[in-house]
């Protein structure tokens, strides 16, 4: 459960000049407290904390006039947090009709709306922390009065409290090498895996009832590029939706593990009987037995006789590699800033396949 309070006063710790705003705008905020509330996966802990700059998104409908305005999706930004509390605040194009609300909270904000059901995107690359969004939380209704205009004068009035329920959407994924696994030799950098369902892609939630399902494209496949490497015992965070279905007999999660010269391919790891419901965390130990090297190859345009500038090279193989993680039979090089390639320029990739693959390239 989270605490949820309106803040119909002031935030003490921050700043806030609400006499600027022209137009009838105004300033309203809310407070959470609670452990209910977090929404960025700390792995060690097995727990959410908020991160700076979340931004959530608020419903508000009237109970009883029909003819007020509510919010849709009107977005909150975190301002301050302390602790288990967090502040945010949000610009009202005008007041809120005096009278009883309706209200419902999601983080992260919503990609898109359609009529009752909101739309959020879960990424198949992600950084390892389960943050930027990845976390989608819906909360149940709960009922109040109207938000009203902040008053830096005055402190936050706490009496004015209510609890809401937060459902968490996603299953999450605790990866880690266990201490004493040396085979790697170096950090982890990267982590591909694939499940028999898909993991990833644009999560619908029904704002009625709280449903969620995958819509649109998805994927069953998820690459966490991790910002720093991780050393072994470190915990690496993954967000998948939960399977449509309790998997069976010979379903099946592979993983491939990175570092900065090697990588490994697990022994599959058996899904029976496994539904990786909302909500909840599972710890995957990566149990590294060998690993194999990973190569590098460099391309150089040592002449240009095709009298104009180059702008690209695609460069084909007689047989199909992985090459920056992916599998393919061409290779098409540009440069990042869309520029032309000029005499001398060489650009490098790295390749994940057995030395006889890579030397027959």
């Amino acid at each position: 459960m989270l605490a949820l309070y309106l803040i119909l006063a002031g935030i003490a710790c921050t700043r806030i000049d609400t006499e600027e705003l022209k137009g009838g705008k105004i300033t309203v905020g809310l407070t959470f407290d609670g452990s209910g509330t977090k929404t960025v996966l700390d792995p060690s802990a097995a727990a959410f904390i908020w991160e700076k700059g979340d931004k959530i998104a608020l419903w508000a409908s009237p109970s009883d006039d029909v003819s007020a305005s509510g919010l849709s999706a009107q977005p909150f930004t975190l301002v301050s947090r302390d602790g288990a509390k967090a502040f945010f605040t949000s610009t009202l194009s005008s007041s809120m009709t005096p009278g009883e609300y309706v209200y419902r909270l999601s983080y992260p904000q919503p990609q898109s709306l359609d009529g009752d059901n909101a739309i959020f995107s879960l990424p198949s690359i992600q950084d390892g922390t389960a943050s930027g969004g990845v976390g989608i939380v819906v909360s149940d209704t709960f009922q109040s009065t109207e938000l009203r205009a902040l008053d830096e004068s005055s402190p936050v009035d706490e009496s004015l409290s209510f609890r809401a329920r937060l459902h968490h959407i996603l299953h999450y994924l605790r990866f880690y090498v266990p201490l004493g696994n040396d085979v790697l030799g170096e950090p982890v950098t990267r982590i591909e895996f694939s499940m028999p369902q898909a993991v990833s892609g644009d999560v619908r939630v029904n704002l009625s009832d709280g449903t969620a399902l995958l819509s649109g494209t998805s994927s069953s496949k998820m690459v966490i590029d991790l910002d720093d490497p991780v050393q072994n015992g470190e915990f690496i965070s993954a967000g998948i939706f939960p399977p449509a279905s309790v998997y069976g007999e010979g379903d099946e999660m592979n993983i491939r593990v990175f570092s900065s010269h090697k990588y490994s391919d697990l022994d599959p790891i058996n899904l029976s009987g496994r539904d990786f419901q909302a909500g909840h965390i599972t710890s995957v130990p990566l149990k590294v037995r060998s690993a194999e090297d990973l190569y590098t190859i460099r391309f150089l345009l040592g002449s240009n006789n095709l009298g104009e500038e180059v702008q690209n090279i695609t460069i084909s193989f007689d047989t199909e590699a992985v090459i920056c993680f992916e599998k393919c039979q061409t290779l098409t090089i540009n440069k990042k800033d869309g520029s032309n390639i000029g005499v001398g320029e060489s650009f490098e990739f790295m390749v994940s396949s057995d030395r006889a693959d890579v030397e027959a390239l």
